[in-house]
């Protein structure tokens, strides 16, 4: 756990961006971070980007984004590292997408392919696709109700943003789910560790 300053709030299309000046963080894609409220609560961030020692985080909580200013705690980088190869596609819906931020920016970094196909949400950052080509690496950051309408490969990354994490450390087991522990071997997860298919 480590202070860092608060140096940036603003809301973009309704949902809350900050950044963070925290040195030394690292984050590889996939991984997330947790801001500590002494005595009273832990939240699970996804990692929207990180350069030059500049974390950027997205909160869609009014509640929460108020609590944020001057110096906060943050515990991180947690969860697994994803591996970005190839031809990168995303399935992203409305601020679902901030999940899935950090290794689409990171996998535009290294100079591979990267499409969006983009349900309620706008993006000038990606290109956009509006068919779903199959890709290499297949991240999807949708509600876990739309997963079911997409023909995806099982071995797809979905982010479980519908899973609950308390810990962050794979020692309380709320956040498993079918055997596995979203807040270790997670966010970022194969289809087919997180969504049974007929």
């Amino acid at each position: 756990m480590r202070y860092a300053d608060v140096i940036s709030h603003e809301v973009v299309s309704g949902v809350h961006k900050f950044l963070i000046k925290i040195p030394n963080l690292n984050p590889k894609p996939g991984q997330f971070i947790s801001i500590i409220f002494p005595n009273e609560m832990e939240i699970p961030l996804s990692v929207a980007d990180y350069r030059n020692d500049i974390l950027e985080i997205y909160v869609a909580s009014e509640r929460i984004a108020k609590r944020i200013s001057g110096h906060v705690i943050i515990k991180g980088p947690l969860g697994r590292e994803i591996s970005l190869v190839g031809k990168v596609r995303a399935i992203v819906y409305g601020s679902y997408f901030y999940h899935i931020l950090y290794p689409l920016r990171e996998a535009k970094r290294r100079g591979l392919d990267v499409k969006v196909y983009c349900i309620n949400c706008e993006t000038q950052e990606f290109e956009k696709t509006d068919n779903l080509e199959q890709g290499d690496t297949i991240l999807v950051s949708v509600p876990l109700e739309l997963i079911s309408k997409f023909n995806l490969p099982k071995d797809s990354l979905v982010h479980v943003s519908w899973v609950k994490m308390n810990c962050m450390l794979g020692v309380c087991g709320v956040c498993e789910i079918k055997g596995h522990l979203a807040c270790v071997e997670g966010p970022v997860m194969r289809l087919s560790e997180v969504v049974d298919r007929g």
